[in-house]
């Protein structure tokens, strides 16, 4: 049943039941550790969702202090460095030095705190791997 309220409609459970069928078998039919989305770098995570689809809306969430936004993080990383995708990542509780010193750690040996290693540091930031400096 459609109904038709202005420009808003409202559609029968079934509308579009076979697209979701086809997405649901194709999903079936992947390889182990094949993904149908932006890969989280979390193994465990990426084989319960096959990975951040589009069009979904992720919320994380916990108590203060529990390592939401260095969770987010991780994840946005992990799509930029390790798959070479785009990311962004905004937040209202970091500040921008956070961020970079949180980023900056997670690098490790490329990042020490000297000038002769800036130029290795921002290539792994950046996800250039095998930057020389």
């Amino acid at each position: 049943m459609v109904r038709h309220r202005g420009d808003e409609s409202l559609l029968d459970a079934s509308h579009g039941m076979d697209a979701t069928f086809d997405e649901i078998e194709a999903a079936g039919k992947l390889k182990p550790g094949e993904l149908t989305g932006v890969p989280t770098g979390f193994t465990a995570l990426d084989s319960l969702t096959l990975g951040l689809q589009p069009g979904q809306l992720i919320l994380i969430a916990g108590r203060p202090a529990m390592g939401k936004s260095i969770l987010s993080l991780d994840i946005a990383r992990a799509a930029r460095l390790k798959h070479k995708l785009f990311s962004a990542f905004f937040s209202l509780e970091m500040s921008r030095k956070e961020l970079h010193v949180w980023l900056l750690s997670a690098e490790g040996s490329e990042c020490r705190s000297t000038s002769s290693s800036r130029p290795r540091c921002n290539a792994a930031v950046e996800g250039k791997r095998g930057a020389q400096g």
